[in-house]
């Protein structure tokens, strides 16, 4: 809250407005939608063709869009949501959430969304946007965290079957860390784990080897659980692949992309996105790619295991007026919809949904077993507690 002040103090109470959209004739309902991407080079015309597309089949509505560079988006929206000035509607990160709760700047909208496009939802998908029984908006899309994997290390370690538990796997990354060294004599590593202190994502990293063994970060009244015995267990595993060295110390999310790249680590989890970076440190991509599989992040007694889902959410603001909830909802059932997501997909976003018929519609017959793996991994995969106030603090 003390950091919220602050950026509230620093920026004057002003947001930028960049409306891409002609102004409204008086019978159409006009929303405005706050995306950062909007003000990008790359992916300006992507997200435009999702508006674009559902003004075209909803002729009653005209979308009007805020938009600032990534850099200072979100600082802005705090102080445009404090003021009362935002937009209706805007596309936020998913750890990103509780600084707008501490705002109280967001409306419920349950009694606006169709109960068929709820029920279309994973129940696990709209626990993080849905606080205190209030449903603050609609998840949009994610990128669900599974696990690559070297086949060639695996090979060399003798590990002829995919581990099925987080203890066969932390067993099989010792395996591969006893290798030693490989032909140039690099040292190699069983799993990479990011842990620089850099970025706040390394955190999220550790979660699912806590959920692995069982362990939760809250529990169900919200309190803080990390002190249980299945959270003393991941926690000493974490610390023993360090203190042994079969994950590299004091690495970022760059550095363990570019040494599975190099291929020196056996296992590592990271969006689908992640595996261009690898292949772009790899001496030879192609051989890289050859030597590459993806599956699900195990967890014991369950092969399917719990990654977890770096989500994108569509939030309302208390500011919208309530005679616009009927198209903010529309809106935002659209943008988390078949047609939207595969705007995102036909143009190679990696981007996947929590709603059951868009990855039948979309994700249903793909041929990558990379991709695969990570619709799988989506199934089962958990949202990160964003929700709780306590989450920004971790």
């Amino acid at each position: 809250m003390k950091r919220l002040l602050a950026v509230l103090m620093a920026f004057t109470m002003v947001f930028a407005l960049g409306v891409t959209a002609e102004a409204a004739p008086s019978d159409k309902v006009e929303i405005t939608w706050g995306d950062w991407m909007l003000s990008e080079d790359a992916y300006v015309d992507i997200y435009s063709a999702m508006v674009n597309n559902f003004m075209a089949q909803n002729d009653e509505v005209n979308v009007a869009t805020y938009t600032n560079p990534y850099s200072s988006y979100l600082d802005q929206l705090l102080v445009a949501s404090a003021a009362g000035n935002g937009p209706d509607v805007a596309h936020i990160k998913a750890e990103w959430l509780p600084q707008f709760l501490a705002l109280d700047c967001v409306q419920d909208i349950y009694a606006y969304v169709d109960p068929e496009v709820l029920a279309d939802f994973s129940e696990e998908s709209l626990k993080g946007i849905t606080i205190d029984g209030k449903l603050i908006g609609l998840p949009w899309f994610n990128n669900a965290y599974a696990m690559f994997y070297n086949k060639d290390l695996l090979e060399k370690a003798g590990i002829t079957e995919l581990p099925k538990s987080m203890t066969e796997l932390v067993e099989d990354a010792k395996k591969i860390s006893a290798l030693g060294t490989d032909e140039n004599g690099n040292k190699l590593y069983g799993i990479g784990l990011a842990n620089s202190s850099m970025e706040a994502s390394e955190g999220y990293n550790m979660f699912p080897i806590l959920w692995g063994y069982g362990g939760e970060f809250v529990d169900d009244d919200g309190n803080i659980t990390l002190t249980s015995d299945a959270a003393i267990k991941s926690f000493s595993v974490i610390q023993d692949l360090f203190v042994n060295e079969i994950t590299p110390a004091g690495s970022s999310f760059k550095d363990i992309r570019n040494l599975f790249g190099q291929g020196v680590i056996g296992f590592y989890w990271d969006g689908e996105a992640g595996l261009s970076p690898c292949a772009a440190a790899a001496p030879d991509a192609d051989a890289f790619y050859a030597k590459v599989g993806a599956m699900p992040i195990p967890a014991e007694n369950n092969p399917c295991g719990y990654g977890y889902l770096s989500e994108r959410y569509m939030i309302v603001f208390k500011s919208c007026p309530e005679e616009k909830l009927p198209a903010v909802a529309d809106f935002i059932e659209y943008m988390s919809g078949a047609d939207a997501i595969r705007v995102l997909y036909d143009a190679n976003q990696g981007k996947m949904s929590s709603r059951a018929s868009v990855m039948a519609d979309v994700y249903g017959n793909v041929e990558s077993e990379i991709t695969r793996a990570f619709v799988e991994a989506t199934s089962t995969a958990r949202s990160l507690p964003s929700g709780n106030l306590a989450f920004l603090d971790a």
